[in-house]
């Protein structure tokens, strides 16, 4: 039996009406071949619905990752989950994380480990999915802690301190991450796209800022584990004191039963008689 292109159309038709009415996503044409005659893959027109909640997600409102790009700011290992989540919801997300003082926003993909970089955070802010005020001081946050991890390497690295020394690599105001100079005017710019003037009074002084935010969270992380040791030992003697009062309680009612019985018996015997 001869089919024409008028019946192959319509049955192409047909077929694709059926994947409409039952709610299934309509695939499109297959592309041209590529190099090598190979096809691509079919790519599907489908509007991705978020994953919390469930509302549609245009991709003109998808979130344009700027992690891909490399460098001291961003990873080149790209998740792609955040395009199956709207910005109000991933903004609600990145602004728990940040609230609750971790310096890392994990995707919110339940099984993925993989985290978003301040740039892409910054496009949610630009669209007023999260506070500013909450990103500034996330922001400090993150900055202040990468100068004590910068310390501690230093301290514990000869050669990375040497290298430092060589190359007057200066941390950056802004970002913290390490600077140098290798030629041209003193006018420094950092990947963050913040710009500031190279002398070798900058990098003392840089120097001595990281040391002392350093050494100022080093001080909060020992006072905050020693309120949590005192707290500790606070609750362990509230618990004692709950138990010995509950002991005494328990020697009072056998007292008081024992009393009771007693009571009762010499009733008993003077009724008998």
């Amino acid at each position: 039996m001869s089919t024409t292109k008028q019946d192959n159309k319509k049955l192409v038709s047909d077929y694709l009406k059926v994947f409409r009415d039952e709610g299934h996503p309509q695939p499109a044409a297959s592309p041209a071949p590529g190099r090598g005659g190979r096809r691509r893959p079919v790519q599907w027109k489908a509007i991705p619905e978020c994953g919390v909640c469930a509302d549609k997600v245009k991709k003109r409102e998808a979130i344009k990752l700027q992690q891909g790009l490399g460098g001291e700011h961003f990873s080149r290992e790209v998740c792609g989950h955040l395009r199956g989540y709207c910005r109000d919801c991933v903004g609600h997300w990145a602004t728990s994380q940040m609230q609750s003082g971790r310096h890392l926003v994990r995707c919110p993909h339940p099984d993925c480990k993989a985290h978003l970089y301040k740039e892409d955070i910054r496009v949610l802010v630009k669209s007023k999915h999260i506070d500013p005020k909450v990103f500034k001081k996330w922001e400090q946050l993150v900055a202040t802690d990468y100068r004590r991890r910068l310390v501690e390497q230093a301290k514990n690295d000869p050669q990375f301190w040497k290298w430092i020394q060589d190359t007057k690599a200066t941390p950056c105001p802004s970002c913290g991450v390490l600077v140098s100079k290798n030629g041209g005017c003193n006018t420094v710019g950092c990947t963050c796209g913040h710009s500031f003037t190279w002398s070798p009074a900058s990098f003392s002084s840089q120097w001595a800022k990281v040391e002392a935010a350093a050494a100022k969270m080093e001080a909060q992380a020992k006072r905050a584990h020693d309120g949590r040791v005192e707290g500790k030992e606070s609750r362990e003697e509230m618990r004692e004191t709950r138990r010995l009062r509950r002991a005494e309680e328990a020697r009072r009612d056998r007292e008081w039963d024992a009393i009771s019985q007693a009571l009762v018996m010499n009733s008993s015997r003077v009724s008998s008689k």
